[in-house]
Order: structure tokens, then sequence, then C-alpha cells
């Protein structure tokens, strides 16, 4: 009430009516703006009048409510107001012109109206109350005989002109003569006067319907409704249709991608139930090589019961659909068309030639499926919505649980619009990480790319040195003498030039022994450059390839390692330099050191 202007509350509440169409709201509250101060100081002075009427005839009328109440118990409405039969009321007397002045005639005037108000009124209580004294004492009427329905709990399964009645439940207060009466019915508590066909009893059977939850879905259900939806492509076989977003109001005729995506939505989990591409439809009518398309209908038809098959013809452009249903032991199957337009032809002869393409549902007539008449381009909304129904009846929901088609229409227009944003929204979500995955892939493509050309030039510059290590080797054999500083390369050169341009030191912070090491002393860094070609061109001095080891060793050499191991390898002696033990007290140091003097007997061999 609270929604409603001040001036139409009172009326509003008088006629039953709580809750006004949002059009209509619209108006009301517009008009309210528009009433100048004075009309709505006169609207509140006449609803404050009817306000004080109305009490003071609910005070006068409390004894014949009871009565009615107590008759209302056996007896329906209409036999207790046949017993009240209202009297027609007395013409009211001519007021006489008085005589005297202007003003004595005024107040003779209102003082003659108040007396003739006062008497109306005790006129009224009066006659009340003896009507009242002879409800209560009249006879009781005979009972009637009530149908099977009376006293029962009822759904109205008919599409009603208020579609808001339409799954509705009540219990029937009289069901004479195959009318029904349901009182106190919905918010406005009106009385329902139906037929029997209108309405279902209630069974204990019937389960509780599903109801829309929020849309919050998981990205993996709205990428596999892409994929499945031909709206998007991983391995790029193939350019995916984008994503064309619903409206909520004023929508278009759906598409099929729109009608895949729906029924994405509406669908339960029912193994036996399986929708036929929208695509794929009109290819069975279309195309010319159409019996592999046959074949995987046949296929659908004999791993499920319940097949839903959309139908799109042209001029006009129009969606129907075909329910195939198999049927229980014994029972034929059931071909169903849900045709919301109902003025062509064209939709029922392909619903034969669907219905012809498989031997078991050839010989079951085509049966038409009640639906509302549609009044917009909601045809697809429409067969969306006969598919809920569908649906919701094979859960054991019984008829119209989910209300009208078009309350179904509408919900459906809602969700589907938001599905639909959210499919593209994901779209856009899919491509940006695909572009992003691209993107690191081609990073590392470059990574790997500059990473083998660095080992390229790595290996190049290795070849240059083994051919410098050859030409050592050469020389070691073919003119006995060893390695010089002519002969080191490029960075041993670098590291003997560094230390003369300190000045030639002789120690540093790294020394071991007071004459310096050979990062700080020109002469050892040169030994050390040049004992270390010595090594790699004994190396290469070797045919097989492989450097010396313990079997190349002299008997000195072993004897040496032999009497380390009969010590126990102690690692550590009086001669050590460092903690880790020295060639005179460790195997693993003194076979090292014996394998490199074998190395460099070789290189000046």
């Amino acid at each position: 009430m609270d929604s409603l202007p001040p001036t139409l509350r009172w009326n509003c509440f008088e006629s039953g009516v709580l809750k006004l169409p949002p059009a209509l709201l619209q108006k009301a509250w517009k008009r309210e703006a528009s009433l100048a101060v004075e009309e709505k100081a006169r609207i509140l002075a006449k609803k404050a009048e009817r306000q004080l009427v109305s009490q003071a005839k609910r005070s006068v009328s409390e004894k014949f409510k009871e009565a009615m109440r107590l008759k209302l118990k056996d007896i329906s409405r209409q036999q207790a107001l046949a017993l009240h039969v209202p009297e027609a009321g007395k013409a009211k007397a001519k007021a006489k012109p008085a005589s005297g002045k202007a003003g004595s005639l005024t107040k003779a005037l209102k003082k003659g109206l108040k007396k003739s108000s006062l008497k109306t009124a005790a006129a009224l209580l009066a006659g009340s109350q003896k009507k009242v004294q002879e409800l209560i004492s009249a006879p009781e009427p005979p009972k009637t005989l009530q149908g099977p329905l009376f006293g029962k709990q009822v759904r109205i399964v008919a599409e009603l002109s208020p579609s808001h009645l339409v799954g509705q439940e009540g219990k029937v207060s009289s069901h004479l003569s195959q009318k029904l009466t349901l009182p106190s019915f919905g918010l406005a508590c009106a009385t329902l006067n139906l037929s029997e066909k209108d309405v279902m009893p209630l069974s204990e059977s019937w389960t509780k319907s599903l109801e829309w939850q929020p849309l919050r879905l998981s990205r993996l259900f709205k990428k596999e409704v892409l994929l499945n939806c031909g709206l998007w492509c991983e391995d790029d076989s193939f350019v995916p249709e984008p994503v064309e977003v619903t409206l909520a109001k004023k929508p278009k005729m759906l598409l099929d991608q729109q009608m895949n995506a729906a029924w994405a939505l509406v669908r339960e989990s029912l193994s036996d139930v399986f929708f036929v591409d929208a695509f794929l439809s009109s290819f069975l009518l279309q195309h010319e090589k159409k019996e592999y398309l046959i074949a995987h209908l046949q296929t659908q038809w004999q791993e499920h019961n319940l097949l839903f098959i959309p139908i799109y013809t042209r001029k006009p452009d129009h969606w129907t659909l075909l329910v195939l249903q198999k049927g229980s032991e014994g029972e034929p199957p059931k071909a169903l068309l849900a045709d919301s337009l109902k003025k062509d032809k064209a939709p029922t002869a392909c619903a034969n030639e669907l219905k012809g393409l498989s031997a078991d549902v050839d010989k079951s007539p085509l049966t038409d499926y009640p639906t509302v008449t549609q009044t917009s381009d909601d045809c697809g909304f429409f067969c969306l919505a006969v598919m809920v129904e569908y649906l919701s009846l094979r859960r054991g929901e019984g008829p119209k649980q989910r209300g009208s088609q078009h309350s179904l229409v509408a919900d459906l227009k809602t969700k589907l619009s938001t599905f639909t944003s959210q499919l593209k929204a994901e779209v856009k979500k899919l491509s940006d990480e695909k572009e992003e995955y691209l993107m690191d892939q081609a990073v590392q493509l470059k990574k790997a790319s500059d990473k083998a050309k660095l080992l390229a030039k790595k290996a190049e510059a290795e070849k240059g040195e083994l051919s410098a290590l050859q030409k050592a080797a050469l020389k070691v054999l073919k003119e006995g003498a060893p390695p010089d500083v002519s002969d080191l390369g490029k960075e041993a050169l670098v590291d003997i030039e560094r230390i003369k341009t300190l000045g030639d030191p002789g120690v540093c912070s790294r020394c071991h022994w007071q004459s310096g090491c050979a990062s700080c002393d020109v002469f050892k860094c040169t030994r050390f450059h040049v004992r270390e070609l010595l090594q790699k061109a004994a190396l290469k001095v070797l045919k097989e390839g492989a450097p010396p080891d313990v079997s190349d060793l002299g008997k000195e050499a072993l004897v040496d390692i032999e009497r380390i191991k009969t010590l126990g390898d102690p690692g550590v002696c009086s001669r050590c330099h460092w903690q880790s033990g020295c060639a005179s007290c460790d195997v693993f140091k003194c076979t090292r050191f014996h394998v490199r003097e074998l190395c460099r007997t070789l290189g000046k061999k």
C-alpha cells in the first residue's frame, strides 16, 4: 500500500486491490503530481468522510456479520445472500422554503438536513437489527450435495487471463454443478469461480519445483557451453560466430546459438533427454546429403527417451517445437507440436517430415501441445517455456507448478539476457588469455632462438679453441717443444696483461705464499696458463680421446697412493696448506697429482 498514491489508497483498499501494474502505478503518480492543492484537500476530506461512514457501518453490522458467519458454515455464500433481499429506500421529503432572511434560511436548511440524517441513521440501525434478528431466527436451509472436490486443495492448471493465478493453490469451498469456488484467493483475497477443467487436486507424489538461482556459473561450464554452441574454438580449426546478446525488453527473433545456449541453461540432470541442435534441424529439412544427419537423429532416438527438436520456418519467420517421447510399456510413442502462432501450416508439414524419419514415430499421430498465442516475436521463448514445463512434469512436479507460460517467458527473457552477456564476457576473457599465451610462446621462442644463437657462437669459439689446441699438440709431437707464451689464447694474454697493468705487485688477498700467486704475479700467471695449455695439448695427443686414469700410472705413483690408503686416508698432515688435505695425505688429491704429472710427461714427449 505504501507504493500507491495517498488519494488512491482507500479506493484500492475497498476494491481489494493491493498492488497495481507498473504502467498504471506510473500514471497514478503522474495524476497525483498534477492535482491542485484544493483538489487534494477535497479528496482527502472525502476519504476521511468515507472512513467515518465505513467505521459506523462496521460497528452497526457486527451482529449481522456474526450471524452470516454462522450461516456460512452450512450453506454457500450465494444461498446466504439469497435470504437477505435489500428493501428499496424511501424518497426523501422535499425541504419546505423557510420565511425570513437569507441567513435564517441557510440555518433552517442545515437544521432540517441534520434532523433528516439522524432519522435516516436511526431507521437504518433499527432495520439492520430487525434483519439480524430475522436472519438468526430463520430456519436452516436444506444442505445441498457437494461435488468430489469440495474441501480439497487444488491447483489452477488452465491458462487464465490473469496469468499470475496460474499454478496457485487453494481450498475449494463449494463444488456445485461443475463449478468451483475458491475463497480468499491470492494476495487480493478475491473469490474465484472456476470450472472443473481449470483445476486439478493436489497429489502427495508431486515434488517441490526447482527455483531459479542467481547465475553465478563457473568458467568451466560457460566454456563448455561456448564449445557446444560453436562460439569458441581452441585449435583454430574454424572461425567461431560472435556471441549475440538478447534483450530483456523487446527481444528480437532468437538465433540458433541463443536457442542452444538457452537449452544449456534450462536443462536439468535428466540423462534420457536430448535437445537436437537448432542448426541441425534445418539441415535435416534442406540439405541434399541429409542421410548422415538422419542417421545421427535416429541414433539419438535409440539412446534417449525424449527428444526436443526446434523447427525454424520462414515466411513468416517462426520457431516451433517438436517433442518426441517414447511410450511406456505397451504404449506407442508420442509426437507433440508446440506452436504459439497457429497461423501457418508449414510447421506442421516440417514436423510430419521430421517425425517420418523414424519408423517408430511415423505411425503416431501429431498432436498439438496446448500453448498460449504469442503477441510478439517471442516464439523462441515459448518453445523454451514448453521445454521447461515438460521437464517439470518429468521431474514429478505436477502440471503448472512453475506458473503460466507467460510467467516462464518473462523469466526466460531476463535469465537468457544475463546468460548471453556472461557468455560474451567469457569469450573476451578466453581471447585475452589465448593472446597472452601466444605472446608468452613468442617470448619463449625468441629466448630459445637467442640461446641457440649463443650456443652456436660458443661452439664456433670452442671450435677455434680446439684448432689452437690441435696446433699446440702438433707442435709437441713434431718439434718436441712444450707450449710457450706465443701459443696462449686471447683470454690468457688479457689476464697476464692485467697483472702487468697493476705493476706486477706479487702479493694479493688470495696469496697462500709470500712470493705471490697466479692472480698477482706475472711469472706465476704465465706459468699457470702455459701448464693449462700443456694439459689440454696432452689430452689432444691421446688418440682415443680419453684422458689418462689410474690404470695408466706407473709403479711409483701406485705405491704412493697405496701408502695413503694404508694410513686410512687421513686427509690432513703437517704439510697441508688447506684444511681439505694435500697430495701427501688425501687419496683423491694424490691420484689427481700423479695423473696431471702423467699429462705433463705426455706433453713433453
